[in-house]
């Protein structure tokens, strides 16, 4: 029976479900071939749920880096994987990383196109813009645009230098404009203090989270430090 719908299989951590010989063996560049009944025991009440008798699985490089893998089963019989289909499906795995690391390369050139593209305006709107308002609204625009992002923020430090101020949101709500954080609280308040940027895959399960937007729906979230002259403003 097709197995790609079956929600065991989504998502599968190899190590963790008991196939770390193959997280070794492939990120080696090494294949893992042969008849289930003499893999290990925890790697056949995998395989024999999916009524696999035999298996040949080889990885798939991108670049140095393994990216993944494909195989091909039997699920009739038990059968010797020949030198020959080996090396056709070493071949196959290879014209394939090579078609991924192709596309990779042409989408990290049109983003850097697009990068220059970003900071070209925004040095025009430098030039243009007579309100400081205006120019750092259009930046969070432009870098949201850029990063397609639904929503971002820009804050200044108090003159003080213990907290800031959101002054831009872009697709805020209004009364969002004016929040101030104290240095370190939530991750606009740790970024200004530690000076570095932070990536949150999930802003909502982040125990630092700021209580001022413990009810919003901000999910994956990064912030970076605007500096003059490495003092963070």
């Amino acid at each position: 029976m097709p197995q790609i719908d079956n929600p065991d299989m989504q998502n599968f951590h190899l190590a963790s479900n008991g196939f770390s010989r193959w997280v070794e063996t492939m990120e080696q560049g090494g294949t893992i071939h042969g008849n289930i009944r003499e893999f290990p025991e925890s790697e056949r009440d995998v395989l024999n749920a999916q009524d696999i008798k035999s298996i040949l699985v080889v990885p798939i490089f991108v670049g140095q880096k393994w990216w993944g893998f494909m195989g091909f089963d039997d699920c009739l019989a038990e059968r010797e994987w020949f030198v020959t289909e080996i090396d056709a499906l070493k071949t196959a795995a290879g014209t394939l990383g090579a078609a991924v690391q192709r596309k990779q390369t042409e989408e990290a050139v049109q983003q850097r196109a697009r990068e220059l593209q970003t900071l070209y305006e925004t040095s025009m709107d430098v030039n243009s813009q007579a309100s400081l308002d205006t120019l750092l609204s259009s930046i969070v625009e432009r870098a949201a645009s850029l990063l397609d992002s639904n929503s971002g923020g820009l804050y200044l430090m108090e003159p003080h230098g213990q907290s800031l101020k959101l002054v831009v949101g872009h697709n805020f709500p209004k009364e969002y404009i004016g929040i101030e954080l104290m240095l370190g609280e939530g991750l606009s308040g740790q970024v200004a203090q530690s000076g570095k940027p932070i990536n949150l895959e999930d802003y909502q399960t982040w125990p630092g989270r700021a209580s001022v937007y413990k009810n919003t729906l901000f999910r994956r979230t990064m912030g970076v430090p605007l500096k003059v002259k490495d003092k963070v403003i």
